[in-house]
């Protein structure tokens, strides 16, 4: 399967899911069960449409976690939609223009683009939402699992 395959196919799963969870209105939300979507490098998989659904998409019961290396391959208004509902942001090493970006998003002047840029490998910094609340900035390390 090509590149292209893939994304098409991607996007109509991801669109399918969110159809799905926003299908679950009827429901009371305490009796919504949990779902979890995680898609890698989903700025292959993401519209303005889906964009538009994020802040929806929660009250659904359905948490995404989405990565990509690069927040510059993203949209305009689809980095501004998903920095605009996150809860919780892990950042590894970034590149320059991507460290302004994100530095931004952690706020506090903590971590600067310069901390974001000269991170070891493993090593990361991530602001938690914990029930309603965010947490402060902190650093951590995750395993060498190679």
């Amino acid at each position: 399967m090509g590149a292209y395959t893939a994304n098409v196919l991607g996007g109509l799963i991801v669109s399918s899911l969110a159809q799905a969870a926003l299908s679950r209105a009827g429901i009371p939300e305490t009796k919504r069960k949990q779902y979890f979507l995680y898609l890698d490098e989903f700025q292959s998989f993401t519209s303005t449409a889906i964009a538009d659904m994020l802040s929806e998409l929660r009250k659904y019961r359905l948490g995404l976690t989405l990565a990509t290396q690069y927040s510059s391959r993203l949209e305009e208004p689809i980095r501004e939609a998903i920095f605009g509902n996150v809860g919780t942001l892990l950042s590894f090493r970034l590149g320059a223009s991507d460290a302004t970006v994100v530095s931004r998003q952690f706020g506090a002047n903590v971590p600067t683009p310069a901390d974001l840029t000269k991170l070891p490998n493993f090593e990361m910094f991530l602001k938690l939402m914990v029930g309603s609340k965010q947490s402060k900035v902190f650093s951590a390390q995750s395993r060498n699992l190679s």
